[in-house]
């Protein structure tokens, strides 16, 4: 069960502020979907390729949901591993956990062992919820092995199949009773995962008023509103997934459509089938869709195109700025801040920065990372606080202590200038502070890469860096100092990475042996001069990892 003394609580005059100024709310996310649902029944709220909900049968879908999982003998405040795919059964199942008092956690399917054992064990899950017919993978069969290791975990929940051995979830009966509100706004709603820098994923604890408020505030600054269609071509349960496509767009009452993640043809068919007015997805989708002769047509409905990258490369923009609709970057993290750009900003401001604060109450500052003073215009560390940035960790005091400001600033890792365009302070990133690669907006965490490849016997060092990529931003390289044993080959180093439980977009996609790394003055690998040599050495395919 979730602990209030592992969250840490925004100050008590802050709380009052963010109510008084009406960014947070007093019900939480199941109440307020049941308050839309009350006032657009009969609107589509959700449509896959396969159903079509409107509010008041997604409202009393999850309604039946939450009663099944209550009956199986799930209580108010228990974490449970989420492993779902962009489906319906996926919404209805998020929303009956939510009404129920469960907290959902929101892992990605690909994670294997080595993220999900860890997870469940420090948040203490006790169900493991999955997708039982995803395609090229067996999660029932996972969640059991899951389940084995870990202690407490003591629910293997299904949807969309399975057998005896899991519980089906979403064969359920409507009408249901609609639960009683157990959790209140201020409870912790959901954990989110981190793309730290500190190995295993620490848990974020978003609560029901300031997650809801983080979607509605998206949906202002997109234009969002009754009537729009909304084209999420993203995992939905990241937390872009989450603020930008379901609440963004289940706020205001409008249609989330929610389509394939990886094939440009069906994303463009469900363009044209269903009408969309706003496309929210990632770059490496949108640069296959560019190249499809029957893209000009499948967009002429579109208003806006959000792509989740700090910037587009001056080619793309080009090319993106010809559709129907403008393109628009926004940058986001899983703890919270997050910018963007209105629909109507000039073109300088959509191609030089990543826009401006989500919401008026956001605040930031820009800092030396080494001394925490003020850079004064200059680069620096992008640090933040506001009503739906987090003000900690779950459960990690000693972490939180280094990772955010005694006032309770975040410190992202991201280095960033302002730039004044039309009147408005505006964001440009610069870099990294922490050792990061951004795989197709998944993010790597290098040291955690490093040291498990460090006990090959075939490596005596390693040094994972971002080899630049057109269409995902980077994808993961690994320079290698061979052992005596010999060094490995890149498919052998991949086993290794398999065997160990580890994502596969984690895994190294080009290998490089060196000597020895080059050093900075005080002794660490230059990691920039890595990737400098990366533009001179002959390219080596890679395999694509899904």
């Amino acid at each position: 069960m979730t602990r209030s003394d592992k969250v840490v609580a925004y100050p008590a005059d802050v709380v009052e502020r963010y109510r008084r100024e009406g960014l947070w709310g007093t019900r939480t996310i199941g109440g307020e979907l049941r308050a839309v649902a009350e006032r657009y029944p009969e609107v589509e709220a959700l449509v896959t390729a396969e159903r079509r909900l409107t509010y008041a049968e997604l409202d009393a879908r999850s309604d039946a949901v939450a009663a099944r999982l209550a009956d199986i003998g799930l209580r108010p405040g228990d974490p449970v591993v989420l492993q779902l795919g962009n489906t319906a059964e996926a919404i209805e199942a998020f929303y009956g956990l939510i009404k129920m008092g469960a907290v959902p956690i929101c892992a990605l399917v690909p994670f294997g062992h080595h993220e999900i054992d860890a997870i469940a064990t420090i948040a203490a899950a006790r169900a493991h919820l999955v997708q039982a017919d995803l395609p090229g993978r067996d999660l029932l069969a996972f969640a059991h092995d899951v389940r084995a290791v870990v202690p407490g975990l003591r629910f293997t929940l299904t949807v969309r199949g399975g057998d005896e051995s899991g519980i089906r979830i979403d064969d359920v009966a409507t009408p249901a009773v609609p639960p009683a509100e157990i959790r209140t706004a201020d409870d912790v709603a959901v954990l989110q995962l981190s793309g730290g820098t500190s190995g295993t994923p620490k848990l974020i604890p978003h609560l029901h008023c300031s997650y809801w408020y983080y979607g509605r505030a998206t949906a202002q600054r997109w234009g969002y509103a009754p009537g729009a269609r909304i084209g999420h071509f993203m995992p939905v349960f990241h937390n872009s997934g989450l603020h930008a496509g379901v609440f963004a767009a289940h706020s205001v009452g409008a249609t989330l459509v929610l389509g394939s993640v990886w094939s440009p043809a069906d994303v463009l068919a469900t363009l044209e089938a269903e009408r969309i007015t706003h496309v929210a997805t990632l770059t490496s989708l949108i640069t296959e869709i560019c190249d499809h002769p029957r893209y000009p047509a499948a967009t002429r409905w579109l208003q806006r195109l959000s792509l989740a990258i700090p910037q587009v490369p001056g080619e793309l923009f080009d090319r993106l700025d010809t559709w129907h609709a403008p393109m628009c970057q926004f940058f986001g993290m899983s703890e919270g801040f997050s910018t963007s750009m209105p629909t109507g900003a000039s073109r300088r401001m959509r191609r030089e920065t990543i826009g401006f604060p989500l919401s008026e109450a956001d605040e930031f500052r820009l800092v030396d990372p080494d001394t925490g003073e003020p850079t004064d215009g200059d680069v620096g560390e992008l640090c933040v606080r506001g009503p739906y940035t987090v003000r900690g960790y779950y459960g990690a005091a000693e972490y939180n202590a280094t990772a955010f400001t005694p006032d309770g600033f975040l410190r992202t890792g991201d280095l960033a200038r302002v730039i004044q365009i039309d009147g408005t302070a505006c964001l440009r990133l610069e870099g990294r502070v922490k050792d990061l690669v951004s795989r197709g907006g998944e993010k790597i965490n290098a040291n955690e890469i490093e040291a498990l490849l460090r006990k090959h016997p075939g490596i005596e060092d390693a040094a994972l860096v971002g080899m630049p990529d057109p269409r995902l931003g980077q994808r993961p390289c690994v320079f290698v100092v061979a052992s005596p044993a010999g060094p490995p080959a890149l498919e052998e180093i991949r086993r290794f990475l398999d065997a160990a439980g580890v994502a596969c977009f984690k895994w190294p996609e080009r290998l490089e042996l060196v000597d020895a790394f080059p050093r900075t003055p005080v002794g660490k690998v230059a990691k920039r001069l890595l990737v400098e040599q990366l533009t001179t050495m002959d390219a080596q395919p890679v395999k694509e990892v899904r």
